[in-house]
Order: structure tokens, then sequence, then C-alpha cells
């Protein structure tokens, strides 16, 4: 993790995290999360609206469907990635996902919390993805790893202890 940002909004946080980039790709390896306490039921996930309040699909992604996306699953649920390959050992990926407050603890009064990752690594698309998987994006401990260790990357995606 290189920076955080966080700023919140009516009703909810966003919270956008560099992460560094070795890849030699132009632009910003980056997790945006935004929590927000959605009435009733928490709605289904809309590729196209998350990715236009995110402000557009990072490069090398303009123009992505989300028909173009794969489904994938962890422990926390369901996400979707797409790859794209730069080069002999280069590959980026966009990935998406939606936390209920059902599957961990969320921030403030919070119901969803949607993820965006655009991450570009030497190495494999697992390597890339690995920041939005569960052990990333949960607040419970990983295997092998005690609780009063962490692999959170955020505090948004941590509980809000206020």
């Amino acid at each position: 993790m290189v920076l955080v940002l966080q700023r919140g909004l009516r009703g909810e946080a966003e919270q956008r995290v560099a992460l560094q980039n070795r890849s030699g790709v132009p632009g910003e390896n980056v997790i945006i999360m935004r929590a927000q306490n959605l009435p009733g039921s928490a709605g289904r996930f809309v590729y196209e609206d998350f990715i236009r309040w995110a402000g557009g699909a990072p490069a090398p992604f303009v123009g992505l469907r989300s028909g173009d996306l794969v489904t994938n699953e962890d422990g926390l649920g369901r996400f979707f990635w797409a790859e794209r390959r730069i080069g002999d050992d280069t590959v980026c990926v966009l990935g998406v996902r939606r936390v209920h407050a059902a599957q961990r603890l969320l921030p403030g009064e919070a119901t969803v919390m949607d993820i965006l990752l655009r991450n570009c690594v030497r190495g494999t698309a697992q390597d890339a993805i690995r920041p939005l998987l569960e052990g990333s994006v949960s607040t419970q401990p990983l295997p092998g790893v005690s609780a009063g260790e962490t692999r959170v990357l955020s505090p948004l995606a941590a509980p809000d202890l206020r």
C-alpha cells in the first residue's frame, strides 16, 4: 500500500488505496471501496453503475463490459474479474465485488461495500487479483495467522471501532 485517501459522502464512505506499480504499465494500481447503507435488501450489484461512479474503467480496461468479466468465488462469495496480458511477464486485472454486512463487519451503518481493483504486476493473474480476495478484505484471521495480526489492506475494509 502506497497511499490511502478516504472521504465521507452523504451516507457513504469512499476509500482509495494506491498500490505499488512495478509493472511498467502506465496508470495507477488502485483499490476503490465504497461503503453504503442501502435500505431494505442490499440490491443487485450493477457493474456499469459502479464503474461510472468510480470514474470509468481504468486503462487497459476502458470499454470493458460486464459480459467480459469472469466469475469466481472465495470464502466471501462471488467476485468478477478480467485480465489483460502485457508482454510476456506482465498481467493486469480489473476485479469487482460486493461484500454484504452479513458476510463481514462493515464500517458505520453500511450494509454493503463495493470494491474495485486495478492491479498490474509482473507475475500471474492470481498474484494480481490477490488484493481483492478474502484474505485481503476480510476481518477474519487467515489460517495460520493469529487474531492479533491482520492482512487487511484498508481501514475501510476493517470494522469501524468508533
